[in-house]
């Protein structure tokens, strides 16, 4: 209170003389009062407003703070580290015989595949999937068709089996760009031509561990893979594993959507020879391959492949179209193996993009009764495994968003390379339609 009275006093004091000097009249004690108290009270407003707007501020940064948090929390919960994504698939299946196997009738049959995944994020640098698949089931160890997620409809209307379909840990250090390290029951991890099935099945998944590094050089991109998987467990005996290895270069050319695609790729089947043949329903099955009469290989599998594709783009905007061509060869290079090549060429036209939208697919293959191991190439043409040749057609037609329709036509030679002239190149046709959804 002392100090305001001397505040007063010394501005009082001060309009004195600035109005004495300047010829004003000086104004009363009561108005120079007025005036400080006045200037006193905006003072108190300002401090008021100031105040005000800190603890504003303090509000503002607070629920700032809680958002943040709340954020954090969400990206931890593991609800947001899981996604999951399935598809459903109804065929009927038409084969015809011709030519051969007397006691054998053609036929067709209703079938579904049914698939169920979850993508999980461990951290940052590792990822682990799961996906059940209905498959056919041996009724020996509950174990499934390495090569079909297929289900025949039958049996009156018994119940239908389910199997782990993928299993695999994906481990990518931030700290290598490109590289994943994958374990368990996995995805394919080599480059296929064309979604090419000469060597590889499209349903098989491996069970071991690759090393797989994506990287680019100038218009290169460049993938290795290099992986080791188990195919045959014999606590008796040695066990039939492979070592494989794969290089593919993608050469992206200055326009838009135009590529060149080439690998090279070698798969050494260890104790294969001599050892029972990969028949997952035991019922001294050969697939095509040579075999003894103890149901045992006759030679050693060591296949080199090579394989190329091509794609480029007619037209821009809505009206632009894709188009492929493709194409891979394989050889057995292990010693004394006759029959030993194998071969596909192929081109693909149209994008399933939009309802109404179409796709067409063609090729041509020839594969030699050792060329590849029969059990796990395509299951579908020839009636699964080696020892044939022919065309396949396909359409598909999207009906709406993640809807399609599908129809498959296999015109084929079978037996190329058998003695028996009853069935030696005989005729195998087959026809497959289908819905397919995504979700």
């Amino acid at each position: 209170m002392k100090s305001q009275k001397i505040l007063m006093a010394l501005l009082g004091f001060t309009f004195s003389v600035i109005f004495s000097v300047s010829g004003y009249a000086t104004p009363s004690v009561e108005e120079l009062n007025a005036q400080i108290q006045e200037l006193m009270n905006r003072v108190k407003v300002l401090e008021a407003q100031k105040e005000s707007s800190q603890k504003e501020n303090l509000k503002i940064e607070a629920s700032l703070t809680s958002l943040k948090k709340t954020d954090e929390e969400k990206k931890d919960s593991w609800t947001n580290n899981i996604k999951i994504a399935g598809d459903y698939r109804a065929r009927f299946d038409e084969i015809y015989y011709r030519n051969c196997y007397p006691d054998r009738m053609d036929y067709g049959r209703w079938r579904v595949r049914i698939r169920l995944g979850f993508d999980a994020k461990i951290n940052e640098d590792a990822d682990f999937k799961l996906r059940f698949a209905t498959s056919e089931d041996r009724n020996i160890g509950m174990q499934g068709n390495p090569v079909s997620t297929n289900l025949t409809l039958t049996n009156v209307a018994s119940k239908k089996p389910v199997f782990i379909d993928v299993g695999q840990l994906d481990y990518h250090p931030s700290s290598i760009k490109g590289l994943h390290i994958y374990s368990g029951k996995i995805d394919l991890p080599f480059f296929t031509p064309g979604k090419s099935d000469l060597v590889w099945d499209h349903d098989i998944t491996l069970e071991g561990a690759t090393a797989k590094l994506d990287s680019k050089s100038g218009k290169f991109d460049i993938s290795t893979a290099l992986g080791a998987f188990m195919f045959m467990d014999r606590p008796e005996s040695n066990d039939s594993s492979m070592l494989g290895g794969q290089v593919s270069f993608k050469y992206n050319l200055p326009k838009a959507n135009h590529y060149i695609t080439f690998g090279g790729a070698y798969y050494n089947f260890d104790h294969t020879k001599g050892q029972q043949v990969f028949d997952w329903q035991g019922l001294n099955l050969n697939y095509g391959n040579t075999k003894t009469a103890q149901n045992s290989y006759l030679y050693a599998y060591k296949e080199l492949e090579y394989g190329l594709e091509a794609g480029w783009t007619v037209g821009t905007g809505t009206n632009s179209l894709p188009i492929s061509v493709f194409g891979n060869t394989v050889k057995n290079v292990a010693a004394d193996v006759p029959n030993n090549k194998g071969w596909l060429a192929g081109f693909s036209v149209g994008k399933l993009s939009k309802p109404g939208s179409l796709f067409f697919r063609y090729d041509y293959r020839k594969l030699e009764k050792d060329a590849v191991l029969g059990a796990i190439t395509d299951s579908d043409s020839f009636g699964g495994g080696t020892n044939g040749k022919g065309h396949r057609f396909s359409i598909e037609r999207q009906l709406m968003k993640n809807m399609l329709v599908k129809v498959i036509y296999f015109a084929d030679k079978i037996n190329i390379a058998d003695d028996d002239k009853t069935n030696k190149n005989a005729t195998f046709n087959r026809i497959q339609m289908e819905v397919q959804t995504k979700f």
